[in-house]
C-alpha cells in the first residue's frame, strides 16, 4: 500500500514533465500527422526539382530558361526554343501551365494586347499562383486550403510560409506545426529549408519567373505576340532563334577590356562635358553599356562615335545595351 502511494505521484510527475507525449494520439491528431506527412513528401519533390534547377547547366534546355523572362521568349527565342521551353514547363510545372491556360482561355487578342504586361504578374494571376503552389503541396491530403488560410499581403509582395500555412490545421496544442507532428529535426524542417526553397527561388528557379515565361509563351503560341520589358509594350514574337554570333557577348562574370575602356571613357567624357557643356545637335546622348530597346539600331554620339544596340550576356543575364559598332 505504501509503495503504491509512492508510485502514483511519480507517474503523475512523469506525465507532467513530458507534457502529453505519453498520451495516445487522438483521431484528429493522428489524421493531422498523416496529412502532414503527405505535405512533406510533396514538398520534398519540390525541393528536389529546385535543386535540379540550381545544379542545371546553362546550356541545358530543361533548365537554362530560368535565366530568361517573358521578353526573352518574345524577342530572342524562336519557335523551336519556345517549343522546348513549353515542354519543359509542362513537365516540371504543369500546374502553372494549366493555371495560365485557364486564366487566359476566354481572353481575346485585343484585350490581351491592351492590358499592361505587368498587370498579369502583379494582379490576380500572381495571387492565384501563390495559392496554387500551396494547393500543390496539400495534394493528396485532407487539408482544405481556403482563402482565409492563404490570406497574405499582395501589396507588399509577401506570401505565406509553408510551415505557417499548415500549422493552422493543427487540432490541438500538442503540435505547433507539421514539422513537430512528423518529428523533423531543425535542419530538415520545412520551416528551416523554406529559407532556401521558397517561391522566390533562392536555391532554384523563382515560381514567378516560371509564370513570367509562361505568359510570354502563351502569347506567342496563341496570338504570335508576347510582352517585352523595355517600354515598348507588346511585340510580334521572333520566328527563329536569335543568332548571338552576330552580336557582342561577354563572359559570365569577367569584364572585357572593351568594357573597361568604355567605363573609363565614360568617366572622362562626363568630366569633359561638365567643363564644356555641348549643345543638343543631331547626335544622341546615349552612352556605352546603357540599356537600349531596338536590337541592331545604330546611333551617332559625340563622345563615343557610332554605337549599336547589341545583346550581351553578363552574369548569365541577357540584356540589350549600347556597344561600339
Amino acid at each position: 500500500m505504501k509503495l503504491s502511494r509512492f508510485i502514483a505521484p511519480v507517474l503523475v510527475l512523469a506525465i507532467f514533465l513530458t507534457g502529453c507525449s505519453l498520451l495516445p494520439l487522438s483521431a484528429e491528431e493522428k489524421k493531422y500527422v498523416d496529412n502532414c506527412q503527405i505535405v512533406y513528401d510533396n514538398y520534398q519533390k519540390y525541393v528536389k526539382l529546385q535543386t535540379e534547377f540550381y545544379d542545371g547547366d546553362y546550356s541545358d534546355p530543361d533548365y537554362d530558361w530560368q535565366f530568361s523572362s517573358g521578353s526573352s521568349a518574345v524577342m530572342i527565342d524562336g519557335e523551336a526554343t519556345r517549343d522546348v521551353t513549353s515542354a519543359a514547363i509542362k513537365r516540371q510545372f504543369p500546374w502553372i501551365k494549366q493555371l495560365v491556360d485557364d486564366y487566359f482561355q476566354n481572353i481575346t487578342r485585343k484585350k490581351f494586347l491592351e492590358k499592361d504586361p505587368s498587370d498579369f504578374i502583379d494582379g490576380d494571376l500572381y495571387d492565384s499562383t501563390i495559392k496554387a503552389f500551396f494547393i500543390q503541396m496539400a495534394k493528396g491530403s485532407k487539408f482544405d486550403l481556403t482563402k482565409t488560410v492563404l490570406k497574405y499581403s499582395a501589396e507588399d509582395y509577401s506570401f505565406p510560409k509553408i510551415d505557417e500555412v499548415f500549422a493552422k490545421f493543427s487540432p490541438s496544442d500538442r503540435f505547433k506545426n507539421c514539422d513537430e507532428a512528423i518529428g523533423l529535426d531543425e535542419e530538415s524542417s520545412m520551416e528551416n529549408t523554406w529559407n532556401d526553397f521558397n517561391l522566390r527561388g533562392d536555391s532554384g528557379v523563382s515560381i514567378f519567373t516560371v509564370l513570367d515565361v509562361s505568359i510570354g509563351l502563351w502569347g506567342c503560341n496563341k496570338f504570335g505576340d508576347g510582352f517585352i520589358d523595355y517600354g515598348k509594350g507588346w511585340q510580334r514574337c521572333a520566328g527563329s532563334d536569335f543568332d548571338s554570333s552576330k552580336y557582342a557577348t561577354t563572359g559570365p562574370s569577367v569584364m572585357t577590356d572593351e568594357e573597361r575602356a568604355i567605363l573609363e571613357e565614360r568617366g572622362q567624357a562626363a568630366e569633359s562635358e561638365s567643363q564644356n557643356p555641348s549643345g543638343s545637335g543631331a547626335t544622341s546622348n546615349v552612352t556605352p553599356l546603357q540599356g537600349c530597346t531596338s536590337l541592331g539600331q545604330v546611333v551617332q554620339t559625340q563622345s563615343y562615335g557610332q554605337l549599336t544596340c547589341k545583346l550581351v550576356l553578363m552574369n548569365r543575364i541577357k540584356a540589350l545595351v549600347w556597344m561600339r559598332s
